[in-house]
C-alpha cells in the first residue's frame, strides 16, 4: 500500500521486472488492507510507522516477519521499544550512515499477539509523542 499513485506505479514496474506477483493498493497506512500476511515490508519514517504499529497484529499471521526501513538512526530505539512493547521480537538491526533497517517477528501464538497488540496501543502512541518532541 501507499498513498502515492506514483510510488505504486514504480512498485508495480519493479515487481514486474523481478517476476514477483504482488497485489498493490492505494491506502493510508492499513485503511484499505484486507487479509493477513506472513511478511510485511515498510519504508516509512518513524512518526507514521508508530501510528501503524498497533494495527499490525490485525493483518499478520502468527510468526509473520516485519521488515522496516526508512528509519533515521536517531529513531532506532523509539521504534525498537515500540515493537517490543507490542509483543514483537526484534531479530536484526542494520545501520547504514544515518539510516536504519530493522527486522522483527510477530509471536507464533494468536492469543499472546492479540492481547499484547490491544493492550499496547497507548504505549506506542506515547513513544510517538516522545519522538515528536525530540
Amino acid at each position: 500500500t501507499d498513498i502515492s499513485e506514483d510510488a505504486l506505479r514504480s512498485a508495480r514496474e519493479n515487481a514486474k521486472r523481478n517476476h514477483v506477483d504482488i497485489a498493490f493498493c492505494e491506502s493510508d497506512l492499513l485503511k484499505n488492507v484486507e487479509g493477513r500476511f506472513n511478511v510485511l515490508v515498510s519504508n516509512i519514517l518513524a512518526a507514521p510507522l508508530l501510528r501503524l504499529l498497533p494495527d499490525l497484529p490485525s493483518v499478520l499471521y502468527p510468526g509473520a516477519h516485519v521488515v522496516l526501513s526508512g528509519l533515521l538512526a536517531t529513531q532506532q530505539e523509539t521504534i525498537r521499544s515500540a515493537l517490543i512493547h507490542l509483543g514483537f521480537t526484534v531479530t536484526n538491526q542494520s545501520v547504514m550512515g544515518e539510516w536504519v533497517g530493522m527486522e522483527a517477528v510477530w509471536p507464533t501464538t494468536e492469543k499472546s499477539g492479540m492481547e499484547m497488540g490491544n493492550s499496547s496501543t497507548s504505549r506506542a502512541k506515547s513513544a510517538s509523542s516522545k519522538e515528536t518532541k525530540q
